[in-house]
């Protein structure tokens, strides 16, 4: 059973009032390595459910679509995919900071990701030990897991995304070969050819002076082509 909550521009509000600090993942549903993240995010999910049974859960996990919800994601300011980011409960109220949340830089693995909620959420280091170097060793843990956390940029995908206003000027430029895939955010082939797709792209990424490698998401832009 998946626990984390799908997020949408209805209920911007209800984001930014979570009680508890909430971790979320923005995701696109043709990008591989958001396909990837999908099951490590699940479990991250459940063992939070697990952790607390019957209670109010310290945090929770979220997702966005971002095919379906643009605006939240430019809102947001989620520029790649998969983009996590970390949003605690503000010191002066019991919404959630959302001006300044804390982009997620490390592993997409379960154990990380739990790791790393766990220190956020304040859920480990707080028992103290007469063992000076155990305590040592726990603060030095726990510093390594906070390191990964650090301002971060999601990388651009290779694929140059056009819309009804940059199609014209991309396509029909004479000093190009371009190459153009119009994709539906709920089409199954053109999640599983996004990749491959990708990679295509990051082949000719350094010839991007003579050739273009496009998508245009139909969903979102009816019009071009």
């Amino acid at each position: 059973m998946l626990y984390y909550f799908d997020l949408n521009i209805s209920h911007n509000s209800g984001f930014s009032s979570f009680c508890p600090s909430v971790l979320v993942a923005f995701v696109a549903p043709w990008c591989g390595h958001s396909r990837s993240l999908a099951p490590a995010y699940a479990q991250v999910a459940d063992h939070f459910v697990a952790s607390f049974p019957g209670s109010t859960p310290h945090v929770r996990i979220a997702r966005v679509d971002a095919s379906l919800e643009p605006e939240l994601a430019r809102a947001q300011e989620v520029d790649g995919y998969p983009t996590l980011k970390w949003y605690p409960k503000s010191t002066s109220s019991h919404a959630l900071d959302t001006v300044n949340p804390i982009a997620y830089a490390g592993v997409h693995a379960a154990a990380n990701l739990a790791a790393e909620i766990e220190v956020r959420a304040g859920l480990v280091g707080t028992t103290t030990t007469s063992s000076s170097s155990s305590s040592s060793s726990s603060s030095d843990d726990v510093s390594s897991i906070i390191e990964q956390y650090r301002p971060y940029r999601a990388p651009q995908p290779a694929v140059q995304s056009l819309s009804g206003t940059t199609f014209d000027a991309v396509v029909y430029d004479p000093a190009k070969v371009v190459l153009v895939m119009f994709t539906a955010p709920w089409c199954t082939p053109c999640a599983t050819l996004a990749p491959i797709y990708e990679r295509v792209a990051q082949t000719f990424a350094d010839d991007a002076d003579q050739v273009a490698i496009c998508s245009v998401n139909r969903q979102l832009h009816p019009c071009p082509g």
